[in-house]
């Protein structure tokens, strides 16, 4: 009776440590995968940030703007005389366990002599790194 539970001891601590090992193995796999360290192993969401900077193609009027960030206004609309530019900043999260994120960005303009104009871009966000784009209408 002894002799089958020594058997019995040994086959779960095998199983057990087997788990443990697997364990490793895909927490390993997991962050070499995801190209990230810290944010896989902390579980920590981290930020990018992307810089966007919106310019008037219109060549005699001014015209009305309104910024997304995927799908999301950003901020109240704006107007921008001919020639002009405005830069605007936002924080983009990166959940934890990833390098990046892709967002989409679009802004569209009405008036300015050419009528209704958008432009849009997808940027891909690297966490704790900066991201910088130019939009025209």
């Amino acid at each position: 009776m002894k002799e089958k539970r020594k058997v019995i001891l040994g086959v779960i601590a095998l199983i057990a440590a087997a788990i443990i090992v697997m364990v490793g193995v895909y927490a390993v796999l997991g962050v070499v995968d995801n190209g990230n360290q810290f944010s896989s192993v902390s579980g920590t969401d981290r930020t990018g940030d992307l810089v966007i900077n919106v310019e008037s193609d219109h060549i005699l009027l001014s015209a009305n703007y309104t910024l997304y960030v995927d799908g999301k206004q950003v901020g109240s609309s704006f107007a921008l005389d001919s020639g002009q530019s405005k830069e605007f900043a936002q924080k983009i999260t990166v959940p934890a366990g990833k390098s990046s994120v892709s967002v989409a960005v679009l802004v569209k303009s009405t008036g300015g002599g050419f009528g209704n104009e958008q432009d849009s871009k997808t940027a891909n966000i690297y966490a704790d790194t900066q991201t910088r784009i130019t939009l025209s209408a």
